[in-house]
């Protein structure tokens, strides 16, 4: 696809309205199903609106009845409540949107909401995309197969619309995660980096991936709280050859300020504020020393640039395969993928969907 086919192809992508105002204008009650760690974003979401929650749906036992005042239910206990209600997904499997309402008559709308995560609220303006649409696509030129591109213009053109569907008509469902996808198979000889390794979740889903066997594993994770829970899972499992660090990645050494809530923790800015948590970050190349590095998962906010310019060494002297989430927000196609290229030209790039959101659009590199 060549420059203006690709600039023609996502600036048509059709939806001017915003999904806030259609929700806003709703007169039936407001579910969130599924109680995860989305639910506490959308949850957040629809707070900032003044759009009132009336209930949350589980299915089977969610073992509370309620949370912050707002009833748990299954399905058939708020169908017996609300004759129509309209439901907003409380988690990532947006694909299944079209097999809903079939489960319930009363459902009137379903909603599932593209912008959320880390507070990134706002989507893309076409004035944006139209600023920037050299930059991104010089990046698309850098992708190495069709799919990536499908992957890469599905993003652009739903972050521009808010309309989940061009993303869920592509989305393979293929199980696509950091260590099993169609580009590469975690092996069990990996010496893993754990980039935002929170309390083992990441970590757990690679063991699963290599049956338990690996060589080595770094896991970073700066916030005391999900640092204390992470030593907790890897005593519990009794790991070895893991190192534990509590401290973040940038591209030097530093203390920066660092926002810890309910949804999801990020580094604040590049200043010490005062008002959030200190803590100590330091570069991969720097912390690693020299160590053979086979694969690396970065998955946060801020800070993923910074992360990569300060691993410059692992990739050049080891080129170790990488997962990395670059959907959060409008700017990582912008810069990621040129940035790897620029490190390490012999890097492959590609781009899959963990699930059928913007935010769980993966890079892969290998």
């Amino acid at each position: 696809m060549d420059k203006n086919e690709f600039y023609e192809e996502v600036q048509k992508a059709e939806g001017n309205g915003l999904l806030v105002q259609e929700m806003q204008q709703s007169e039936y009650p407001f579910v969130i199903w599924g109680m995860g760690s989305l639910s506490y974003s959308i949850k957040k979401y629809l707070d900032y609106y003044h759009i009132k929650v009336s209930s949350y749906w589980v299915d089977g036992n969610p073992g509370l009845k309620e949370r912050d005042g707002i009833p748990v239910q299954s399905l058939s206990a708020i169908e017996n409540q609300f004759d129509k209600f309209n439901v907003v997904f409380g988690h990532s499997k947006y694909e299944l949107k079209t097999e809903i309402k079939k489960r319930c008559k009363n459902i009137q709308n379903i909603f599932c909401i593209p912008n959320v995560c880390y507070g990134q609220y706002q989507k893309m303006e076409k004035a944006f995309f139209e600023k920037n649409k050299e930059g991104y696509y010089r990046n698309f030129s850098l992708l190495e197969d069709r799919e990536s591109q499908e992957c890469m213009i599905a993003y652009l053109k739903c972050k521009i619309t808010e309309k989940i569907d061009y993303i869920v008509d592509i989305y393979s469902g293929e199980g696509t995660n950091y260590f099993t996808n169609p580009v590469y198979k975690a092996g069990e000889e990996e010496v893993y980096i754990d980039v935002g390794a929170y309390t083992g979740d990441s970590l757990e889903l690679f063991l699963k991936s290599v049956n338990n066997h690996y060589k080595k594993i770094y896991a970073f994770e700066p916030e005391e709280k999900s640092f204390q829970l992470l030593k907790e899972y890897v005593e519990e499992k009794k790991l070895e050859n893991i190192a534990l660090e509590k401290k973040g990645t940038w591209n030097k050494k530093d203390t920066l300020s660092f926002s810890d809530t309910e949804e999801s923790s990020s580094i604040d800015s590049m200043s010490k504020s005062g008002e959030d948590t200190e803590i100590a970050v330091d570069t991969l190349d720097s912390m690693l020393n020299g160590e053979t590095v086979t694969l690396v998962k970065i998955n946060f906010l801020v800070g993923v640039k910074e992360t990569i310019e300060g691993m410059k060494g692992i990739m050049v002297q080891s080129k170790p395969k990488l997962a990395v989430t670059v959907g959060f927000d409008e700017y990582a196609l912008l810069s990621i993928p040129m940035l790897i290229k620029a490190i390490n030209p012999t890097y492959k790039i590609y781009l899959r969907f963990a699930d059928a959101m913007p935010a769980r659009l993966l890079l892969l590199a290998v």
